[in-house]
Parts: structure tokens; sequence; C-alpha cells
């Protein structure tokens, strides 16, 4: 079976509550990226809006087009630009957003060959392979001892999700 030949045979639209105010130590962006690793991008807006406070519920795939939820200082009043991303602002809210706060994914996924027509309303998230590589294990092992060098510059909450 044949998939994820072109970004726009993989679609993912991010599930997350916020909780909006009139005004807010945070901005909510939804970001929609094509042909982009999560990561990337996030480091990418973190560095045109000089800040560490990018927040960001969950990791969507590269080669698809995703649409997940962002948060930003408000402070930050230009929004970056970023090639193959674009970012709307849809309110501001208190709370910044972590890893975590995602409820879930929505796919429409285009497969190349004839199967009949299905729904799946749930599948369960699983980490592994796609997400980090084949070390995974090692990862976590390295981190819970604390014998973790972070040479790759991680961060943080990143490092978490091997853990889990």
């Amino acid at each position: 079976m044949k998939f994820k030949e072109l970004p726009e045979d993989f679609i993912v639209e991010e599930k997350i509550k916020l909780t909006f105010t009139e005004k807010g130590k945070y901005q909510y962006l939804k970001m929609t990226k094509q042909n982009r690793n999560t990561l990337d991008v996030i480091k990418e807006i973190a560095k045109q809006g000089h800040t560490k406070e990018v927040g960001f519920a969950g990791l969507k795939d590269k080669q698809a087009i995703t649409t997940q939820y962002i948060s930003l200082p408000t402070f930050i009043k230009q929004l970056p630009s970023i090639e193959n991303v674009t970012l709307k602002k849809v309110g501001e809210g208190n709370e910044p957003i972590r890893l975590g706060d995602l409820e879930g994914n929505y796919f429409i996924i285009d497969v190349k060959e004839q199967i009949p027509h299905i729904t799946v309303s749930y599948l369960e998230n699983y980490f592994g392979d796609q997400r980090f590589g084949t070390d995974n294990v090692a990862w976590g092992k390295q981190i819970i001892k604390r014998t973790l060098t972070n040479n790759t510059s991680i961060p943080k909450p990143i490092l978490r999700l091997y853990i889990h």
C-alpha cells in the first residue's frame, strides 16, 4: 500500500482545548506547515521572536500538511515569517501551550491503491521510530540515570518524551 508520496497525501490537524482571555500573557497561533520538521520550525520561531518561550503540544510529521497550535508571549508583535509555514493568531490566554496539552489529532490519509472506504474514530498514540529513531530506549535510560550529555541541543520537553 502506498501513501505519503506527496505532502497532501497526509493531512494532520491537531485537536487542543485552549482557554481564551481578553488580554493574556500569551498569544495562541494556528500554525500550518508543509514539508517542515516541527522542532526546526519551533527553533526558527524562537530565533526570529528573540524568545525561548515557544509553546507547543506535540510533534507533527515532516512529510505532510499539518496544523497545530503554538503559544508565544504577547510582547512579540511581529509574527515570524518562515518558508512553508503560515501563522495566524487565534486569541490570547494566560497559560503557554505545553507538551501533553494535545487532546488528539484528526487525519486525512490518501492511499494510492483501491481499498474500501474506512472511517476510524480513534487510534492509540504511539511514540516510536517514526518520531525519534531507533535509540529510544537507550536515550530514555540515559535521561533517567542522568548520564545523557545533551550535545544535540534537544529541548528538555522533547527529552521527556523519550522517557515516555
